[in-house]
C-alpha cells in the first residue's frame, strides 16, 4: 500500500511539475539582460527546445574565460552548422519554423559553444564505438583503436557529458540521440539554446 501511495505521489508531483527529475546543470550565464523561450509544452521526455539569452555588449567577459565554453574556431564553424541544421529540421518537423529565428549567419570564428549530450552508460559506449557508428572511411585498424577509448563523463550532477567538434563519434552519438548546444554569438551579444531529446 506504502509503495502504492508513493507512485501515485510522484506521479502527480511530475505531472504538475513539480518535479523535474532532468533538470540538470544549466550553462546559461548569469546577467542575461532579455530572454525569450520556447520549450516543448506536449513533450514529457522527449523534447525539442530553443531558447536565446540577450546580454549587454560587455556580455563577452562572462563567456571569455568561462571554462564551460569554447571558443570557436573555423574548423568547429563545420560541426556547429550540422547541429544548427539538424536542430531547425527537427522545429520543421513539429511546425516550430516560427519559434525558431537563429539564423545560420550567427555561426562565426571567435564565438563561443558549448556541447552536450546524455551520458547513458557503458552499452551506449559501446554501440557508439562500434563499427555502425564509425566513419565509413576509417580503417579497421582505426576502428580497433577508437574501441578501446574509454569516454568519460564530466563531473557534474547528472549525467551530461561535453562534446567538442572534433570529436567524430560522440558528435555522431549526440545527433542521433541528445544534445545541447549552446553558441555564444558575439556579434550580437545573444547566447542561443537549442536542445533536442528524440
Amino acid at each position: 500500500m506504502k509503495k502504492c501511495i508513493l507512485i501515485i505521489c510522484l506521479l502527480c508531483l511530475i505531472l504538475t511539475g513539480c518535479y523535474d527529475a532532468f533538470d540538470l546543470y544549466d550553462a546559461t550565464p548569469e546577467g542575461y539582460i532579455d530572454k525569450v523561450e520556447h520549450f516543448d509544452k506536449y513533450a514529457w521526455m522527449d523534447s525539442t527546445d530553443y531558447a536565446y539569452y540577450k546580454y549587454s555588449s560587455d556580455g563577452e567577459k562572462l563567456f571569455k574565460n568561462n571554462g564551460d565554453f569554447l571558443k570557436v574556431k573555423k574548423d568547429d564553424i563545420d560541426v556547429l552548422v550540422k547541429f544548427y541544421e539538424n536542430f531547425k529540421e527537427w522545429m520543421s518537423l513539429e511546425e516550430r519554423e516560427s519559434e525558431f529565428d537563429m539564423k545560420k549567419t550567427c555561426i562565426t570564428e571567435g564565438d563561443y559553444y558549448r556541447i552536450e549530450n546524455w551520458w547513458y552508460g557503458e552499452a551506449e559506449q559501446k554501440d557508439c564505438l562500434s563499427d555502425s557508428w564509425i566513419d565509413d572511411d576509417e580503417s579497421e585498424d582505426d576502428n580497433d583503436k577508437k574501441a578501446e577509448i574509454e569516454i568519460k563523463p564530466i563531473e557534474e550532477e547528472g549525467r551530461i557529458r561535453l562534446v567538442k567538434t572534433d570529436e567524430k563519434n560522440a558528435v555522431k552519438f549526440s545527433l542521433m540521440r541528445y544534445y545541447n548546444l549552446y553558441i555564444y554569438d558575439t556579434e550580437s551579444s545573444t547566447l542561443y539554446y537549442l536542445h533536442n531529446d528524440t
